[in-house]
């Protein structure tokens, strides 16, 4: 960046140069044509002599704006490099943000199976401590044939979701 704006001062720099000879030359070239003419009239005879002169400033000036032209593409090629690189890099950017996303929705779902892994596991140690109450009395015989049966469907419900953090281990 810092090239770029030494450049542009360079640039800056000869063009005001050239800027203040030319001025410099039309102005000498005025006082120089009254003092040795001193009569306006003579010197607008005078001033068509230098016709060569007009034509070399103007070759200049259109030199100046072919210059100024190829800067310009030049220019336009450094902008169309640079709006690539920004597309390309949003691009990237888009498809990180996507991946993050599909990350963070797996999160949610491991930590939604882990929860329900937790409150399973509760209901468990719930009907286990409800069976060991009952004991094998034969009046509270059916009370504890359902809590066994709950149990074994949150044990039974435990290792489908075991089953499903394996399966997206394995695809991982």
């Amino acid at each position: 960046m810092a090239g770029k704006e030494e450049q542009e001062l360079r640039l800056f720099k000869w063009g005001a140069l050239i800027l203040g000879f030319v001025a410099l030359v039309l102005i000498s070239e005025a006082v120089i044509v009254y003092l040795v003419l001193g009569d306006w009239g003579k010197s607008g005879t005078f001033g068509d002599t230098f016709g060569a002169a007009n034509a070399l400033f103007s070759g200049l000036a259109f030199g100046g704006v072919i210059i100024a032209i190829l800067l310009q593409r030049k220019e336009l090629e450094l902008q169309r490099k640079e709006l690539e690189l920004t597309r390309n890099e949003l691009a990237r950017t888009a498809a990180a943000q996507e991946n993050s996303e599909k990350i963070f929705k797996q999160q949610l779902y491991y930590s939604f199976l882990a929860s329900k892994t937790e409150a399973l596991n509760t209901a468990i140690n719930f009907y286990s401590n409800k069976m060991k109450e009952y004991g094998h009395l034969s009046p509270y015989r059916e009370k504890m044939k359902d809590a066994e049966r709950k149990r074994n469907k949150c044990e039974t419900e435990i290792e489908k979701i075991l089953g499903t953090f394996r399966k997206s281990y394995l695809e991982e």
